[in-house]
């Protein structure tokens, strides 16, 4: 995968939300790796790329902002 594009990274737990995201078409999931809070919750912990033009001042790109 050509990773040059991506023009955001963004980190989620929440399945919900990382389904916002790619709901967009805009976001991939770049890597999936587990965590864990400090009293032992795991989560999983999302990464996401958002490719294509990023204008911080016009952005309507991120769905949970």
């Amino acid at each position: 995968m050509d990773y040059s594009n991506i023009k955001k990274v963004a980190h989620e737990t929440d399945p919900e939300i990382v389904n916002r995201y790619l709901a967009t078409e805009r976001w991939i999931i770049l890597s999936v790796g587990p965590g864990q809070e400090p009293d032992k919750t795991a989560y999983q912990l999302y990464s996401l790329g958002w490719y294509g033009n990023y204008t911080p001042s016009v952005d309507t790109e991120f769905p949970c902002e």
